[in-house]
């Protein structure tokens, strides 16, 4: 994993590497994922710099 320099990446990744509950994870760069959310009636988008899939995910199909 590449980081920057800020320490908080550093320490996110060593947490989310030494996790039991962490599958896998990717730094959130480039990807353009977004999680859009609303405040004070004003659009926002949210980027967040990790993504995680939990070990204990299990994929329900919505019906």
């Amino acid at each position: 994993m590449v980081l920057d320099t800020d320490a908080w990446e550093s320490t996110a990744t060593f947490r989310l590497e030494e996790s039991d509950e962490v599958e896998h994870y990717v730094r959130n760069d480039h990807m353009g994922l977004t999680i859009p959310y609303e405040f004070q009636g004003v659009d926002h988008a949210y980027e967040p710099d990790f993504l995680a899939l939990q070990r204990t995910f299990v994929f329900r199909e919505l019906l």
